[in-house]
């Protein structure tokens, strides 16, 4: 399964990340984010699952190739708090 780091994602799934993080008050450099791509078995279709950490907190997230769906899931969970420290 191949690994991709943050600064290895396509730099506008990067801008989009970052402005999500500035839109709700966090700053960027404290998340931990990877990508995890996968073959799905069977169907050809390849399914990326990224992890998003910061401190204590880890989220996961599945997406396709498209990041639209698993950053609207991010930014939710920032607006609800999810990575809030308590």
């Amino acid at each position: 399964m191949p690994q991709k780091l943050f600064y290895q994602f396509d730099p506008t799934e990067q801008d989009e990340f970052i402005s999500a993080c500035e839109r709700h008050g966090y700053i960027h450099e404290d998340f931990d984010v990877v990508a995890n791509d996968a073959w799905l078995n069977g169907a050809g279709a390849q399914q990326r699952e990224i992890s998003v950490a910061r401190f204590d907190r880890i989220r996961m997230y599945l997406g396709d190739q498209s990041p639209t769906t698993w950053l609207r899931e991010f930014e939710s969970d920032l607006a609800q708090g999810s990575f809030s420290q308590l």
